[in-house]
């Protein structure tokens, strides 16, 4: 019995002797609790700003459809031109790739956006002289290229189709359509601000079809027009998918 009376005696005495170590177990358990809250601190921190920024990417979407959509041309009155249809679609993008110029271009028709990409090599020769004399051998053989932009260039087939008095029924716009084109303007093409007037020719699968396409860049306008009333089934059956 002594002998354990006197081991637990050495023990009080080493803890009376060393009060720092009562001091170091009182900061590491205050430290420790710390460090906790600090932790739960940072973590409802981090998922206030992940809320914070997902409900900021959410209406900055929702910000920038509403702001495309009243930048661009409405087509829901849309009315034909001397018996023709002239689609007026607005250039929202821009860019350049491999020597061309490439254009998405917009409408809106009922609150549902419409259009496509166009793709436009960067040089083409007036077809009319300065004595106004035209010459036919200046169509470029792929010279310009309709892009699919997905949905939206689909609901604009099927917009064209309704126009044309033509069946809309499981239209899609095809991926790609490679079209010869004639520069109708009597000089070459200002991407910035002038104007130009193409003629495009379609074939695809023994299907023939023209069309007309104006481009004003002042007014940032691609205008998609008839050329005749009998290209209108044509037209849409070599867009189509």
């Amino acid at each position: 019995m002594t002998r354990i009376i006197c081991t637990q005696n050495k023990a009080d005495r080493a803890v009376q002797a060393s009060p720092s170590a009562k001091a170091r177990t009182l900061v590491f358990s205050n430290l420790f609790g710390l460090s906790m809250q600090c932790k739960e601190m940072k973590q409802v921190k981090l998922i206030k700003c992940i809320l914070l920024l997902a409900m900021g990417i959410a209406v900055l979407g929702c910000s920038n459809s509403e702001f495309e959509k009243h930048r661009v041309v409405d087509l829901t009155e849309l009315v034909p031109h001397e018996g023709r249809i002239e689609i007026p679609l607005s250039i929202v993008e821009e860019t350049q790739r491999g020597g061309y110029h490439v254009f998405v271009a917009k409408g809106i028709y009922r609150g549902d956006m419409l259009g496509m990409m166009v793709r436009l090599k960067g040089d083409y020769s007036p077809s009319f002289d300065i004595d106004g004399i035209y010459n036919e051998d200046l169509f470029i053989k792929n010279g310009t290229e309709l892009i699919s932009i997905g949905v939206e260039s689909d609901r604009l087939l099927q917009f064209m189709a309704r126009k044309y008095g033509l069946s809309d029924s499981g239209l899609k716009m095809r991926k790609r359509q490679a079209l010869a084109c004639i520069n109708l303007s009597r000089k070459k093409p200002d991407y910035k601000s002038g104007e130009i007037r193409f003629k495009m020719l379609l074939e695809r699968e023994y299907k023939f079809a023209e069309l007309l396409m104006n481009f004003d860049f002042s007014k940032r306008i691609i205008s998609i027009n008839e050329k005749d009333t009998i290209y209108r089934q044509p037209l849409i059956d070599i867009l189509r998918e």
